[in-house]
């Protein structure tokens, strides 16, 4: 959990098909990703592999990373589910820190009801 906590900025943006998000990385924050990784577990989440990683610098302090993800889960009547997906993360490089300020996903949800999950 502190890998997640210390790899955000202080305060960052997200952005989806369902809106644009800002939030501080703060105690509420920290309570919120076990919350997720609950969510995650009880949907039947078995891995999630970064399986590509394309980073473009945009200048001495920042860049751009485009991250493949691959999925597996377990459904509840037992089959197996995969599914692969692109994250835009938005990253500043700070005394050689990287740290995520913004990022870019899918429509989470609707994919999660399209396979099954939810």
């Amino acid at each position: 959990m502190k890998g997640v906590i210390d790899s955000f900025a202080p305060y960052f943006v997200e952005a989806s098909p369902v809106g644009v998000h800002g939030g501080k990385n703060n105690w509420l924050f920290k309570m919120m990703i076990p919350r997720g990784f609950a969510f995650y577990k009880k949907i039947g989440t078995k891995s999630m592999k970064i399986t590509a990683l394309d980073i473009t610098p945009l200048d001495d302090h920042h860049a751009m990373a485009k991250v493949h993800w691959d999925s597996h889960y377990l459904k509840k009547d037992g089959k197996q589910e995969q599914i692969e997906f692109d994250n835009l993360y938005f990253l500043q490089i700070l005394a050689e820190k990287p740290r995520i300020f913004a990022y870019i996903t899918g429509d989470e949800q609707k994919i999660l009801k399209e396979h099954g999950l939810i």
